[in-house]
């Protein structure tokens, strides 16, 4: 028999809000269904799901076609390909979406089974809420500030990989066009600013930089 995906069994859950002024007794049920004929009120609330290693855009598409609301935050990020610079769509939160959800009228069992899916975010075997300011806060700076991220920033230790400079550490002045950058080097006591191809640069770990 599949476990369901998550129990409530603590009165205190914090997204239930309950009528108190009959004098029926609720029920606690699993989140999309319910029981009992007291009264519940509830409302659509944002939660965190763990995607599966480089699947979020597939989890992103499968749980839409299931009919829930989701929302998983780009952004641009520069990378070179072939020898150029190219623009790539990444994840602001890799691994993870966001999804919004109602503890009464959703139906959460079809949500680990997804394609794509881990699991809901939990804290104490609770889904964990993220609050509706949170998400209208990414929102909007994402939004009026779009995010990309270049390749190389000015003043990044860099390596040179290739021709008579190779194996030499320099510092990135500017880019030289979509194949080129300009580099500070340290050469005999003097500095010079030199081009070079940008497939021929390797930027720097910050465990090289120690």
């Amino acid at each position: 028999m599949r476990r369901p995906l998550l129990h409530f069994v603590k009165p205190q859950t914090p997204c239930l809000e309950y009528d108190t002024s009959g004098p029926e007794e609720v029920t606690l049920a699993e989140p999309g269904t319910q029981l009992g004929k007291a009264p519940l009120n509830s409302h659509p609330r944002w939660y965190l799901v763990q995607c599966r290693a480089r699947q979020g855009e597939r989890a992103l598409e499968h749980l839409e076609r299931q009919g829930f609301e989701c929302y998983r935050p780009l952004y641009e990020r520069e990378r070179i390909w072939r020898g150029r610079k190219q623009l790539a769509t990444v994840a602001l939160f890799p691994g993870y979406l966001f999804i919004r959800l109602d503890c009464i009228h959703d139906n959460w069992l079809p949500i680990r089974s997804t394609r794509g899916v881990i699991q809901i975010v939990r804290f104490n075997d609770f889904p964990l809420p993220v609050a509706d300011g949170i998400i209208e806060q990414i929102r909007r700076r994402m939004e009026s500030q779009p995010i990309r991220e270049p390749y190389l920033t000015s003043g990044e230790r860099v390596v040179i990989t290739d021709g008579s400079f190779s194996g030499i550490e320099a510092i990135f002045v500017a880019s030289d066009g979509d194949e080129r950058v300009m580099l500070l080097l340290n050469i005999l006591q003097s500095e010079r600013t030199l081009s070079f191809p940008i497939d021929s640069v390797r930027k720097l770990d910050r465990k090289s930089c120690a």
